[in-house]
């Protein structure tokens, strides 16, 4: 039986100088979306977006068709979101600097039709646990520039101030 997971949270921010805590917002909702099928995702989408957020992210991926009656419910559901980012994989990422990248994977196209796409790669590091301690911010993609799902969820939020933090 799937579940919805809805919790809420709010993001603080904190002055490394003077250690004072800021909250930036209580408008975050994270949604899990269990075991559900497709039909039962288009629905949550349907529910989420008759909520009119600022941003739906999305961190699933559909590699293939399965019910063609699920999948273009799916598909509607998807396209109604206003700012939809959705997650996909680079193919070979090894996260080395002035790497050029040429291949996305994850998600057939036809889910991808509205959505804003960003990389969920990390940087493992070389240890005994293949500790995850750090990702990258942005890579380069045939060209262009691509940014990983958790900036392109907060560019869609906020594009001037993740642009300020990217200038760090």
């Amino acid at each position: 039986i799937g579940y919805l997971l809805l919790m809420s949270l709010t993001v603080v921010s904190c002055n490394s100088q003077t250690r004072d805590l800021k909250i930036v917002s209580e408008d975050i909702v994270i949604v899990n979306c269990g075991v559900r099928n497709r039909l039962g995702i288009s629905k949550m989408l349907n529910v989420i977006s008759s909520l009119n957020p600022r941003v739906v992210a999305l961190d699933l991926n559909f590699r293939e068709q399965r019910d063609p009656y699920q999948d273009s419910l799916l598909i509607v559901g998807l396209d109604n979101c206003k700012n939809l980012v959705m997650s996909s994989l680079i193919d070979d990422y090894w996260g080395e600097k002035d790497t050029t990248y040429s291949e996305l994977t994850g998600t057939l196209p036809e889910f991808l039709t509205n959505a804003q796409i960003g990389f969920t790669n990390a940087v493992v590091e070389n240890d005994e646990f293949l500790t995850l301690k750090r990702f990258s911010s942005y890579e380069k993609m045939n060209g262009f520039t691509m940014y990983h799902f958790a900036v392109r969820t907060a560019m869609s939020f906020d594009s001037i101030k993740t642009i300020h933090y990217l200038k760090g």
